[in-house]
């Protein structure tokens, strides 16, 4: 039997107990006491801080980065890097959480006043993380927002983890719990600087894959966990806040949205809401680049779907120096005789690299040959200039590319990107060849997720992520689950459509293709450069 070690956590006044040598990040994500970790928990971002005193592991190297003598003598820590040896007395921050902004101004009709009537919620439960948005009516514009970490991290980072550990009956429960603890928790923080009440809210949607979906209205997911994978429910939800315990906001109705099957969830629904490409005449593509990415395709035979294991790296998450597209993340990279770099506002240094910055790096690293069509990097023929080539060097005993002289990206990072790379352009490509849909048939391609505005589509291309698409226009349209389901919080109407919708779109297991482990072999490599720096076919 594990060791046992007390938390208490002030200012909630809460004692917990957790196992001995447990992250602290996680014994509070499963409290339901989220910190902001823009990074996930890698220690990237810094924003995790607390206040300890009591038996913690030594800080490590990435502390160190975010932390001086001082800050660490004074019992100053990031949660997401402490291991838990003894009893400990947490102090958490007094600002909350989650990444909440008080008043989202300039987003719908809405003049920047916080005047409503009444307020509706949406929420996208994602495998990595929960988005919230509060809307006022009847303008219907944006007034809060919030992002946090699921915290069923602590039960495993994908949705096959939490469906194995929710085979304990006393387990599953926990895992409901903390997920409807969480957006409560969000809600809250997100109405507090608007001046609104638990009260006002009447309305909340909720979105999500089908296994977060079934964990928060309470459904047993272990069925999608073996051959048949099967849903008890793809059906819309329809009821009070007080049966999904969110009882704090009253009788507010709560919608859930219909799901397609186990693996095409609510969250394409309402994404396809969001775009509308199931109502275009020419074939069209929804790319929804997430842990587990969805890729529709629109054409003569209808709407076709597929789910693909692309991992979270796209996202910022299990890369080294991964962040979430917040202050401080390097959201474009561009490569010459140095290394131009376009970070986000409101940190006085580049933290990391999120989805765009990756993206755009590894083109860049392709391009150039310091990465080679295997993965593999190195310095050998790479086109670069040696001031480039130099910062490839070692770190912690494996080859990195340091794009500042904190922040680096190494080849267990190529690696990650390369699985997602692999994964969505072998889903993809057996998606069009199951739709008989040429290259040049495609006219348009929406693309979901959280990146930056500034990722440029042929970036995309040149990694080799996606096929080349002579006549489609591309764009972004970021959490595009969110979105939808922003939509029908503001015209509950709209949950009919999202039925519709869901009814419409058939499911292509990628798993039924008895070629598509070759194939997903196959797009593992990436393009090779000529020696002019473009890429060969």
């Amino acid at each position: 039997m594990s060791e046992k070690v007390k938390v208490n956590v002030d200012p909630e006044g809460k004692s917990l107990v957790a196992d001995k040598g447990t992250p602290l990040l996680d014994v509070l994500l499963r409290a339901g006491m989220p910190l902001e970790t823009a990074c996930g928990g890698q220690g990237t971002c810094g924003k995790c801080r607390v206040h300890i005193q009591g038996g913690a592991s030594l800080p490590d190297d990435k502390e160190r980065l975010h932390l001086d003598a001082s800050d660490i003598s004074m019992g100053i820590r990031l949660a997401c890097r402490v291991a838990l040896c003894e009893d400990v007395n947490v102090t958490l921050p007094a600002c909350g959480g989650d990444r909440t902004k008080e008043v989202v101004q300039g987003e719908g009709p809405s003049d920047g006043n916080i005047s409503f009537s009444e307020l509706v919620v949406a929420v996208d439960i994602g495998t990595t993380t929960i988005n919230v948005e509060v809307i006022g009516l009847p303008a219907g514009a944006v007034m809060a927002r919030g992002s946090t970490l699921n915290p069923q991290r602590a039960f495993g980072h994908d949705v096959m983890s939490r469906i194995h550990a929710a085979r304990n009956p006393a387990q599953s429960s926990e895992m409901t719990f903390i997920l409807r603890e969480t957006v409560t928790g969000m809600i809250h923080r997100s109405i507090d600087g608007l001046g609104a009440l638990p009260r006002n809210i009447t309305r909340i949607v909720i979105s999500g894959n089908t296994v977060m979906l079934h964990f928060f209205f309470g459904m047993d997911v272990c069925p999608m966990g073996k051959y048949p994978y099967t849903p008890q429910s793809l059906d819309a939800i329809i009821g009070e806040a007080g049966q999904y315990g969110l009882d704090a906001f009253g009788n507010a109705t709560v919608l859930g949205l219909p799901a397609i099957s186990a693996y095409l969830g609510g969250d394409l629904v309402a994404g396809l809401l969001a775009t509308g490409i199931h109502e275009n005449r020419q074939s069209s593509i929804l790319i929804d680049i997430g842990t587990n990415s969805e890729i529709i395709l629109a054409g003569p035979k209808g709407l076709i779907a597929t789910s693909c294991a692309a991992g979270p790296a796209l996202e910022g998450m299990n890369i080294d120096f991964g962040i979430t597209a917040s202050p401080g993340a390097i959201a474009g990279v561009e490569i010459s005789s140095d290394v131009k770099l376009i970070v986000l506002p409101g940190h006085p240094r580049p933290l990391g690299l999120c989805g765009s910055g990756i993206i755009e790096l590894m083109a860049e690293l392709i391009r150039l040959g310091l990465v080679d069509s295997s993965g593999r990097m190195h310095t050998v023929n790479g086109s670069g200039s040696p001031a480039i080539r130099k910062r490839l060097r070692q770190h912690k005993g494996s080859t990195a590319f340091f794009v500042t002289d904190d922040v680096c990206f190494t080849q267990k990072d190529v690696r990650q990107v390369q699985l997602a790379k692999g994964a969505i352009f072998s889903g993809l490509k057996a998606l069009r060849d199951l739709a008989g849909v040429s290259t040049g048939d495609i006219k348009s391609v929406v693309i979901a997720g959280e990146f930056g505005r500034h990722l440029k589509p042929e970036k995309l291309i040149s990694l080799g992520m996606i096929e080349a698409l002579p006549n489609a226009t591309y764009s972004f349209v970021g959490n595009s689950s969110l979105t939808g389901a922003g939509r029908i919080a503001v015209n509950p109407a709209l949950l009919e459509d999202a039925k519709v919708i869901a009814s419409q779109v058939k499911a292509f297991p990628l798993s039924s293709l008895s070629t598509y482990e070759r194939l997903f072999i196959r797009s593992l490599e990436f393009p090779k450069p000529s020696i002019f720096g473009e890429h060969k076919a």
